[in-house]
């Protein structure tokens, strides 16, 4: 319990997108509330169409629930965001990701709590990166108010996902 309790707190302390300008900072924990406050929102908007009443889907919203939460708990593992430049570079950013998920995996696996990234469906996290980018969007328009200009190709690209 202290691992992971030790492990929430560092969450508070990590910046995203440290290495942007931006006026305004978000924590990891910040922006996992958010991510799971619109993932919740679009589950109670799917489950007023019909829904609530499926096993199936209700299995599905909550492990979409708990994902959001703990979907960049391997931040607090790294001890930092990485960049999505440097996860996503065209040269070896799948080797990147491949490698920082292979630490995180061990060391979730070490300290007892592999069940956070314990066989995640692919329909759960599709559905979850969703409310990642959206989430990204308040960020986004968060530091516009305040006169960001930097963020026009992150902003692009969180609306072509989301179209």
């Amino acid at each position: 319990m202290k691992q992971f309790v030790n492990k929430i707190v560092t969450l508070d302390n990590i910046k995203q997108w440290a290495e942007r300008d931006s006026v305004i900072k978000e924590t990891v924990s910040q922006h996992s509330f958010k991510v799971s406050a619109i993932c919740i929102y679009l589950i109670e908007q799917i489950n007023n169409s019909g829904l609530k009443e499926n096993m199936k889907w209700n299995l599905f919203a909550l492990k979409a629930i708990k994902y959001a939460v703990l979907h960049d708990f391997d931040e607090s593992v790294l001890g930092r965001d990485i960049s999505h430049v440097v996860k996503y570079n065209s040269y070896n950013g799948k080797e990147i990701r491949e490698v920082l998920n292979n630490f995180v995996d061990f060391e979730l696996r070490e300290m007892k709590l592999d069940f956070i990234n314990n066989d995640i469906d692919p329909e759960v996290k599709t559905f979850v990166k969703l409310c990642d980018w959206l989430s990204m969007l308040t960020f986004i328009i968060r530091n516009k108010r305040m006169g960001v200009t930097d963020f026009n190709n992150e902003e692009k690209y969180c609306l072509e996902k989301y179209f």
